[in-house]
């Protein structure tokens, strides 16, 4: 009798064991799904603005600079924005594999209307802006475009949206265009 009660109270502790092994691999696999979900929905955007660089090597704010976990190759490079893109002082742009976006606020005086807007998308090459005025943004883009799937559109009146579908789609740009 002795003997069974031994190998019971061992069954009940081996039990005991597993379970615990088994609620603390789940705890393991819920605080994964969190990080990652977490780093899926990207970075909290500030409430307030950011200066913007006016380049692609200018650091996109101060701090940046001082972050110590930072390459000493990455340093006073832009980071991306939430889209895979970047924030300019003209332009911000975001892209998948496979298409680019561009946005372009036209600051201008007037209700802006689509017979207003001069864009001329080429295959490597982007000119936006206003008629009779210089170009809001211009210049050579980083890859090769497919002209008749990329469009332009006008929202709100002050803001042109500029879709590109890119030849290669097995590249991320690392930045849109040189632009004036």
């Amino acid at each position: 009798m002795p003997r069974e009660k031994e190998t019971g109270e061992a069954a009940v502790e081996e039990t005991k064991i597993k379970a615990e092994e088994d609620a603390r691999r789940a705890e393991e696999e819920a605080a994964k799904k969190r990080k990652a979900k977490k780093a899926e929905s990207g970075p909290k955007i500030d409430a307030k603005p950011a200066k913007e660089p006016t380049s692609p090597t200018e650091s996109k704010s101060e701090d940046q600079d001082s972050d110590s976990e930072t390459d000493p190759e990455e340093k006073g490079k832009l980071k991306p924005n939430s889209g895979n893109g970047g924030d300019y002082d003209h332009y911000k742009w975001t892209q998948t594999l496979g298409e680019v976006d561009v946005h372009v606020p036209l600051k201008a005086s007037f209700p802006v209307r689509s017979r207003d807007v001069v864009c001329n998308i080429q295959q490597s090459h982007l000119a936006i802006g206003l008629k009779g005025f210089d170009p809001v943004a211009r210049g050579p883009l980083n890859g090769k475009v497919k002209v008749e799937e990329s469009f332009w559109t006008l929202k709100d009146k002050k803001l042109v949206v500029i879709h590109l579908e890119k030849i290669n789609k097995m590249q991320w740009w690392n930045m849109i265009q040189t632009l004036k």
